[in-house]
């Protein structure tokens, strides 16, 4: 048996394939639009304006932002310049309301032990508290004028009052149930 080979040429009694293309022409070209600037415009810009103006403008490279130097280090009298942002009642309201405040206070009053870091932050802010208090003439003491509660000297008598108190609660409930 033999084998016919394959061929890419049409016979001349095969179908008539259309004549190939060129792929640039079935590829149409179109120019995006709107997308940025024109090429080269942060210079020929200001050369253009100063044209238009008819000034004699000094040449500015835009892309550079201010030449302002900055210290990298801050002086005292610089440190004393800046202003608090709040005002100290505000200040002490805010850190009055603190949750994390509360939150550590809680922990302390609770015996728990807190981290270091907890610990400076708790410090560090019950001085902020009493600096802001100094300046606005808070006293955290308890007031002069209210006079302590009378201690009483023996336990009998307050064990009376304890026992009078539990007397009469009974008798309410006898009251409450007819």
């Amino acid at each position: 048996m033999t084998r016919a080979k394959r061929s890419r040429k049409v016979n001349t009694n095969g179908p008539a394939r259309p004549p190939r293309e060129k792929k640039q022409a079935n590829v149409k070209f179109s120019k995006k639009a709107g997308k940025g600037q024109a090429t080269g415009s942060r210079h020929s810009g200001a050369e253009v304006r100063a044209a238009v103006t008819g000034a004699n403008v000094e040449k500015k490279d835009p892309r550079h932002g201010s030449k302002k130097p900055i210290a990298l280090v801050m002086d005292a009298a610089q440190a004393s310049v800046v202003k608090p942002a709040m005002k100290p009642e505000q200040e002490l309201a805010k850190l009055e309301q603190s949750p994390r405040l509360s939150q550590l206070l809680d922990q302390v009053e609770g015996g728990e032990l807190l981290s270091q870091a907890d610990q400076f932050w708790l410090d560090s802010t019950l001085a902020r508290i009493a600096v802001l208090m100094d300046q606005l003439g808070i006293s955290d003491d308890l007031p002069a004028e209210e006079p302590a509660a009378p201690v009483k000297s023996s336990t009998t008598d307050s064990e009376l009052d304890l026992f009078e108190q539990f007397e009469q609660g009974s008798d309410l409930l006898d009251q409450f149930k007819d």
